[in-house]
């Protein structure tokens, strides 16, 4: 006989929580991610900030942009980044009720 498990984790999709957890479970993505919630910043303000190349932190920001995290804000010849304050909370709720077993 099949025992049905009482954890709601089995019975949820959690693909998207997965490949979002995957794209942040990097040092300098999670640093970056550190630095943005306190404020928003430029490439040249995380590269003073993290001590790493340019194109480093564009290859950071541009796969956590993809995954929704950041907004993005031109301004003449700079781009400012900063967190995605909704998508943020969201993400926080679902690995909360997630371990929680909600």
């Amino acid at each position: 006989m099949k025992r049905k498990s009482k954890c709601l984790c089995t019975q949820k999709k959690l693909t998207h929580i997965s490949k979002l957890l995957k794209t942040i479970a990097e040092d300098n993505r999670l640093k970056i991610i550190c630095l943005l919630r306190q404020r928003e910043m430029c490439v040249c303000e995380l590269e003073e900030e993290l001590k790493l190349k340019h194109n480093l932190i564009c290859h950071h920001l541009k796969a956590l942009g993809k995954a929704g995290i950041l907004k993005i804000r031109q301004d003449c010849q700079y781009t400012y980044y900063r967190m995605n304050d909704q998508v943020y909370k969201k993400v926080l709720a679902d690995i909360n009720a997630l371990l929680e077993g909600v």
